[in-house]
């Protein structure tokens, strides 16, 4: 048993490197994506409060420019069998 535990240490430290090198870009993405849309709720709350937007138009402005960036972002995988 003991040979078998030594034979798994370096694939298991491997693994464990690996992954806390993709949860850290993971992590990071997220945060670009979470203070992005922090930054366009603020600019729109700023649009609302001076009157230039009402709430409905930013909430709808918001949402189109969140959804549309997400899916936008979603494309790129999609479209790998796309030769032209």
């Amino acid at each position: 048993m003991r040979i078998y535990e030594r034979s798994l240490d370096a694939p298991s430290h491997a693994q464990f490197r690996m992954a806390v090198f993709s949860n850290i870009w993971f992590g990071l993405a997220e945060t670009i994506m979470f203070l992005t849309m922090a930054l366009a709720f603020w600019y729109g709350s700023t649009l609302v409060r001076i009157g230039e937007y009402s709430l409905t138009q930013m909430f709808t402005v918001f949402i189109a420019m969140i959804f549309g960036s997400q899916s936008a972002g979603q494309v790129r995988f999609l479209t790998n069998g796309i030769s032209l």
